[in-house]
């Protein structure tokens, strides 16, 4: 097979070390991927964690659950200890497809993933190709508060990422900043690929619905969606909307999230919120439950303050044509280039002072709707970001055959595979008897 030979169908594992499915961002960007890929004939298997949230069908993937169930039922494991046992499990899950499958290329995912599969290329030689979906030195410091913590994490996540993205054959960056801060660490540029997520097809939208110019004397939606985790910033959202409020008390907070224990998570500030009918909690179990409250939405902010990754929800909104509010450095990661919607990250005055500007200026809430349509214009559909992932997987599978190749002949120009021993004589029966007598 060669660089130049048409596309076969390829037997594709993909590497998931996460609960699989799941309505979040990273495990959304993975099953369309996966489901993609075997649109087009490809054969793909996920090999994941044992847990997952059932709540669309899988199309066309096979899923294998790594085994280690009693590690989530254990409540009191400690986090680390549950996610180590888990990717042990998942280890040792793809060694044995591994053998069985004889899998042409491995597609790993998240940080753990490159590293799983790099045990099984070193054993089988499969190749590897690494989806990047952040950097983290960028964003395991958005996980604690204490600043000598954040500045040892943030040690810790250069460390790793100059070495786990190395593991793979290729790697597939979601952005352009993510691309060059893996080569600034020393990732060599001929191995890597930038790639962004596809935007969902307008059937999946089911419309939308232009919110109104006029926002003076009637409830104004600020919404959200996504999870409560720590580097999404939901509490510079959530202080920013406070000062907001100050001006335009009938604003009403809308966070949607999948997780059904979001009060376990939610902080003070904003069930103070909830008390005052200031901010509503909706639960949706998938993107065609949410699509209606964002659609009922006025703006749709993204707090998000970590440039290394792509925020998905960032495909839907823009899908939307409502007007982006997002942090500068989601906006510096993903390309955004309108500023009048963009305040700073962490700072939530500034905040609430693009929030401030929307609602006093309906000339720059038209601006934003059309700058959010442009930049969702410029964004390629899941069809043509499957065909451009299957030929960086082709290639990878292409350039480890060449490789194999060459060290085939190699070794058979030093006569490592041809030496055939000279120092054994055939039997004599004459010589021998001779010998004896």
């Amino acid at each position: 097979m060669s660089a130049g030979t048409t596309r076969r169908s390829m037997r594709v594992a993909v590497v998931a070390p996460c609960p699989f499915p799941s309505a979040r961002g990273s495990q959304v960007l993975i099953r369309e991927l996966a489901e993609s890929l075997a649109r087009r004939g490809n054969e793909v298997h996920v090999v994941t964690y044992s847990v997952g949230e059932n709540l669309v069908p899988l199309r066309g993937i096979i899923v294998h659950r790594a085994g280690a169930r009693f590690v989530a039922r254990v409540s009191w494991l400690p986090w680390l200890v549950k996610k180590a046992l888990s990717d042990l499990a998942l280890a040792w899950a793809l060694w044995r497809l591994a053998k069985a499958m004889r899998f042409d290329v491995i597609h790993a995912h998240n940080y753990e993933g490159p590293v799983v599969a790099w045990l099984v290329r070193w054993v089988t030689g499969c190749p590897v190709v690494y989806h990047a979906h952040n950097v983290l030195a960028d964003e395991l410091p958005t996980y604690f508060k204490w600043a000598p913590a954040r500045w040892f994490v943030r040690q810790v996540g250069k460390l790793l990422d100059r070495v786990v993205p190395r593991l793979a054959d290729r790697v597939v960056a979601l952005t352009v900043a993510q691309s060059r801060a893996l080569q600034a660490v020393g990732l060599d540029a001929s191995r890597v690929a930038v790639l962004p997520p596809p935007m969902p097809a307008p059937s999946e939208l089911g419309g939308s619905a232009e919110p109104p110019l006029e926002w003076s004397g009637r409830t104004v939606t600020i919404a959200y969606s996504g999870n409560f985790d720590a580097y999404q910033d939901l509490e510079v959202l959530l202080r920013g909307f406070c000062i907001f409020r100050q001006w335009h008390p009938e604003a009403l907070l809308l966070l949607v999230t999948h997780e059904q224990n979001w009060r376990q998570r939610a902080s003070w500030l904003l069930l103070s919120l909830i008390q005052q009918n200031a901010a509503q909690v909706v639960v949706c179990r998938s993107f065609a439950e949410t699509r209606p409250w964002l659609i009922r939405a006025d703006v749709l902010v993204c707090p998000r303050s970590s440039w290394s990754g792509y925020p998905i929800k960032l495909l839907n909104y823009c899908a939307l044509g409502k007007p982006v509010v997002l942090a500068s450095g989601a906006a510096e990661g993903i390309g955004w280039t309108y500023t009048d919607t963009v305040f700073v990250s962490g700072q939530e005055a500034s905040l609430a002072n693009v929030l401030l500007g929307l609602a006093r200026d309906p000339k720059r809430r038209s601006a934003a709707m059309q700058a959010a349509r442009i930049f969702a214009a410029r964004l390629v559909d899941k069809h043509t970001v499957a065909v451009e992932l299957e030929k960086i997987l082709q290639s990878s599978v292409v350039e480890r055959h060449l490789q194999r190749e060459a060290l085939k002949n190699r070794r058979a120009y030093l006569g490592v595979d041809t030496h055939v021993a000279t120092s054994y004589k055939p039997p004599d029966d004459a010589r021998e008897d001779e010998a004896r007598a």
